[in-house]
């Protein structure tokens, strides 16, 4: 009988965990014996973990209280060291890694270089420090350190996954030739079941999502505010965070009606509120390094188009889908085309950005290009 090849799935954070269930649900399928490496450490809710699952592994992580802190930089590293250890043990034929922390592309080269018989793939989740929110932290000296644990060491990879395509090109120079795609984020497509609601002679506008240091509430609240000298506004709110408050009370600021809906995680119910809305809000700090939001994926799933200023890929990707607002510096502008568009023909945005979410997003198309990807490791091309 046939020895069954082994492959190793690291990640440092709850958040990517269906990425790497998926990548367990492909490598299984082609025969791998998997074993999945986490950290036991809740990095959103700052608590352990108690949850397990067959071939899961839990890495004992220090523990930290403030996401900018050096306790947080030594946990990754702590965490990154202590998955190889593992690693080590296991002797894997294949090894997929998600970035961050930065540091598990430290220790996988480190690793590949005694075991070059070993494919290594990256998944390329985040950028940091890049997508910090503070203007030129990501040029100090830890923070250089930080990145170049990343950016010295992914080209020992067989083949590297980005989340987005501008994340690949900000990495372009340091990744291996030839080896790298664009990875979305999936969703299983289910029926759709959306059933418009919308007000007339005003507009509704939804917000999903983390209510944090990211989002841009002043540039938010301008935009309300030149829509509120030609009609009614009403923001929908689906969602916590640490600037809840100030981003309700600046939206009421700036004339809005706020409906705040708190979390919500039922799908039927989320979709019920977004039927109502004209467009969702994708609207954040021109310092964040991000080329696609999870909040943008929703808000295709339930059919909504959206205001956004995110570059790169969702601007290029609702010009190409007609499936949204490009907002950039102009409030007033992007108002008056906002207005135009209610006026108009707007109903087929909708079915756009539904058609976007179907097309681009769904597990079947993230199925074929991770298998695509792992081929091409596997042959060493």
């Amino acid at each position: 009988m046939a020895v069954k090849k082994k492959a190793v799935l690291i990640t440092g954070f709850e958040s990517y965990e269906n990425r790497i269930l998926a990548a367990e649900k492909t490598l299984k399928a082609k025969g791998y014996e998997v074993t999945v490496i986490e950290s036991d450490f809740r990095h959103l809710q700052k608590e352990r973990r108690r949850d397990t699952r067959e071939n899961l592994l839990f890495v004992p992580t220090y523990a930290y209280r403030k996401n900018l802190s050096v306790a947080r930089l030594w946990s990754h590293y702590r965490f990154s060291r202590d998955a190889f250890r593992f690693v080590e043990k296991i002797d894997p034929d294949l090894l997929y890694v998600t970035v961050p922390p930065n540091a598990l592309v430290k220790f996988a080269h480190g690793y590949k270089k005694e075991h070059p018989e070993v494919k290594v793939i990256f998944d390329v989740l985040d950028l940091w420090p890049e997508s910090l929110p503070m203007h030129g932290i990501e040029n100090t000296f830890p923070c250089r350190i930080w990145r170049s644990f990343r950016n010295r060491y992914i080209g020992c990879a067989d083949f590297v996954f980005t989340e987005c395509e501008l994340f690949r090109d900000k990495l372009a120079k340091y990744l291996p030739a030839g080896r790298c795609d664009i990875l979305y984020l999936s969703r299983k497509v289910r029926d759709f079941n959306g059933v418009t609601h919308l007000p007339e002679n005003s507009v509704s506008l939804g917000y999903l999502g983390s209510i944090n240091n990211i989002i841009d509430i002043p540039r938010i609240c301008d935009l309300v505010t030149e829509l509120k000298a030609l009609r009614p506004v009403t923001v929908h709110v689906i969602g916590n965070g640490e600037n809840r408050e100030l981003f309700l009370n600046s939206l009421k600021d700036a004339g809005a009606r706020v409906e705040y809906y708190g979390e919500i995680y039922d799908a039927a119910e989320k979709q019920r509120i977004f039927d109502g809305c004209h467009f969702g809000m994708n609207i954040m700090k021109n310092t964040v390094c991000v080329g696609l939001t999870m909040k943008s994926i929703d808000y295709f799933e339930a059919g909504l188009p959206i205001i956004n200023n995110i570059p790169e890929d969702t601007k290029n990707l609702i010009r190409r889908f007609d499936a949204g607002v490009c907002y950039e510096n102009d409030p007033k502008k992007t108002a008056r085309e906002i207005i135009d568009i209610l006026d108009g023909d707007y109903l087929p945005m909708r079915d756009h950005s539904r058609a976007m979410f179907e097309t681009l997003f769904s597990e079947e198309r993230h199925e074929e290009i991770l298998l695509s990807g792992m081929e091409i490791a596997e042959r060493g091309e």
